[in-house]
């Protein structure tokens, strides 16, 4: 049976959940997926969502046709812990939402705040914010608004079906691997656009999941009166140029008009580029590596497991280094839209790529454990084809031990490499991992070889690693995070999300939805464990928060970051009889953030099975408060909340909502897995 999606724009901004209560909740404000108010230092909580549902990628629309919208995604209501009140009375269906909240005409808001979803009713549904009230005193009512469903067609395209290296339709897969009669269709989609090109409105909008991913751009039209948005037609974006799509999550709108995206958790190179490649993938060696067989059908090759090997991926055209890169799509002056992967910034577990307001800086979070925090300076504005690769050094300036809340640190920069897409590019189905590097063994003791050093990256646990005579360049392009280790940089962060920038404060802000393992010191969830500091410089030392918290990064006007400190975590505790484990309050698992221009507000959107139904906040700079704006539906999760101002006019709030996959498996999988499937796996 083929699950739809809802795909919804809507201007909304945080999250977060309230005490005595098991559902998630937005707050209004102009940032986040909760909303804080900068000025006033105070956060509303505008809307909520269904039971285990998350909402993710809150974005601000800036004046498209005059009009401003707030963007976000409720993705898998009733996932997993949740599937249970799927079929309850009152269920709204496993469907995600792609959506805004608004339009607005441009003036600061103050949101009405929703209350915490408390009966079973409301944990169905999304909730947000019923009405603003405009600088101007002007009052507008505000609602959810859907752009279309996946599954729904568009001529002959249907969106979130996924589709292959030629265009035709993938299916899904019978348990012996063979092909069935049932098209593959994603209802997982994650971060959505809005972009102005040739006087027209587009959307493009992200399908993470299953594996192959697939990317959609969609014709909107717009209500010159009212500023609501229609799809006139979607397809699929192709990227047979660079072998398909894979797992893009969040994403943002560069500053010259283009879609910036993403692929995360990266084939592991080391497990795949084995020496034995006649191995097959049946065995116990390749178990977190298998969604490259599922990826095979991009190609046509439907198989189980113990049917591939590494030299049949590679001879069916699966090469690990073409996946995990940042990516680019245009609207062409013929209407036409075209998507190419950006070899220059480097391969990791991309969750966001974010370009400054000089059209040269790209910050990069990576997803995942043991994770890196990366910069890349184009060699000319608003072209990513050529420029450099940097890596962050963390230097703690608060007490070791501290409160995550407490964190503060100094930020410097190890230079990479100088890198271009075309060079990198010749090279993906050239080069295996053993080409760049090689690799030991550690003592009993934990201690590599004379002349290998300590690595421990991205969940894959300590590594001695040596680079081969000359690879230097290739170690930053296609093995940028074992690289970053080997420099020095620092790699303890655990679920390194969204992104977000505001321009008056020269202040960015950040969401990691975990302060744990590589940020304890030897310890993992308050435990001793040398697991995730073995192999580390050991940089980071705070206390166990699983509720995670939003960080604020300062800069100079090179806009190259010097500083980041905690702006607001999360709280651990037992409320309402245990069904939540971060205080309703406030934030659980922040996953992405957006700032919204003029208003000094930050949306804060949630990923959580800490609370469950995921919120959406909006946090006040002044008064540094927050109120809860949106709520989705249980298992749900609001993915890539963005805002965007002045669209014909109009203001907007997009986020999709996808229905399945629950925040507690996404935590929890990376533990020493390298990659594995962020929508399937639960440990």
């Amino acid at each position: 049976m083929v699950v739809r999606t809802r795909v919804i724009l809507q201007a909304l901004r945080l999250q977060t959940t309230l005490p005595g209560s098991r559902t998630s909740i937005s707050w209004s404000s102009v940032r986040t997926r909760r909303s804080y108010e900068m000025a006033s230092q105070t956060m509303t909580r505008i809307a909520s969502a269904p039971y285990g549902s998350e909402t993710t990628s809150p974005y601000w629309r800036k004046n498209i046709g005059g009009f401003s919208y707030l963007t976000f995604v409720v993705q898998h209501p009733y996932a997993e812990s949740d599937k249970n009140m799927a079929t309850a009375a009152g269920a709204t269906g496993t469907d995600g939402w792609v959506g805004y909240v608004g339009p607005f005409k441009v003036a600061r808001p103050s949101w009405q705040e929703i209350a915490y979803p408390s009966t079973e009713a409301e944990k169905h549904q999304i909730i947000v914010s019923p009405k603003i009230t405009l600088s101007n005193g002007i009052s507008q009512s505000l609602s959810y608004t859907t752009l279309y469903r996946t599954n729904q067609s568009f001529g002959a395209h249907k969106t979130g079906r996924i589709t292959d290296t030629s265009g035709n339709v993938v299916f899904e897969q019978a348990a012996d691997g063979s092909k069935t009669a049932v098209e593959e269709i994603s209802r997982s989609p994650d971060f959505t656009s809005l972009l102005q090109a040739n006087g027209k409105i587009y959307s493009v909008t992200h399908f993470e999941s299953p594996s192959p991913g697939a990317a959609y751009v969609s014709e909107l039209e717009q209500d010159s009166a009212t500023g609501k948005l229609a799809v006139k037609s979607s397809q699929p974006l192709d990227f047979s140029a660079d072998g398909g799509v894979w797992k893009p999550c969040a994403g943002s709108d560069t500053t010259w008009g283009t879609h910036l995206g993403s692929e995360e958790y990266e084939p592991n190179a080391r497990v795949i580029d084995v020496a034995n490649q006649a191995v097959d993938f049946g065995s116990a060696a390749f178990a977190t590596q298998r969604n490259a067989v599922s990826f095979l059908r991009y190609f046509g090759e439907y198989k189980q497991a113990s049917g591939v090997t590494p030299a049949s991926m590679r001879a069916a055209g699966f090469y690990p280094y073409s996946y995990g890169w940042a990516w680019e799509a245009k609207i062409n002056p013929d209407g036409a839209a075209t998507a190419s992967k950006h070899y220059a910034l480097g391969r990791h577990s991309w969750e966001l790529a974010y370009v400054m307001p000089d059209s040269k800086t790209v910050y990069g979070t990576d997803d995942g454990a043991n994770v890196f925090f990366s910069k890349f300076v184009a060699k000319v504005a608003a072209d990513l084809s050529a420029g450099t690769v940097y890596c962050a050094k963390f230097a703690q300036t608060s007490a070791a031990g501290s409160e995550a809340s407490e964190f503060a640190s100094i930020v410097t920069w190890v230079k990479m490499a100088e890198l271009t897409d075309a060079e990198v590019k010749a090279q993906v189905k050239v080069l295996k991992f053993q080409d760049i590097l090689d690799t030991a063994d550690p003592d009993v003791n934990k201690t590599c070889p004379s002349g290998f050093a300590s690595v421990n990256a991205g969940g894959n646990g300590l590594e001695c690693l040596k680079l081969k005579t000359g690879q230097e360049k290739w170690a930053a392009a296609f093995e940028k995070r074992r690289y970053a280790g080997m420099l020095g940089c620092t790699e303890e962060f655990r679920k390194w999300e969204g992104f977000t920038f505001d321009p008056k404060r020269m202040t960015a802000y950040t969401a990691i939805s975990e302060a744990s393992c590589g940020k304890e010191d030897n310890m993992k969830k308050g435990k001793a464990t040398a697991q995730y500091d073995a192999g580390t410089s050991n940089d980071i030392k705070v206390k166990f928060n699983t509720c995670g918290c939003v960080m604020k990064l300062s800069m100079g006007t090179d806009y190259s970051i010097t500083g980041m400190s905690a702006l607001i975590c999360g709280t651990m505790g037992s409320y309402n009889g245990g069904t939540d484990t971060c205080d309703p309050a406030g934030i659980a698992s922040p996953d992405n953030v957006a700032w919204i221009p003029d208003f000094n507000q930050l949306v804060i959107g949630e990923d959580t099975s800490q609370h469950q139904n995921d919120l959406l906040w909006i946090y006040d700079m002044s008064s540094q408060t927050m109120t809860r704006i949106a709520s989705t539906p249980y298992g749900s999760e609001t993915t890539s909340p963005y805002w965007y101002k002045n669209i014909g006019g109009f203001s907007y709030t997009a986020s999709p909502t996808r229905t399945w996959r629950r925040r507690r498996a996404r935590l929890e999988r990376m533990d020493g897995s390298g990659m594995s499937d962020p929508s399937r796996r639960r440990l």
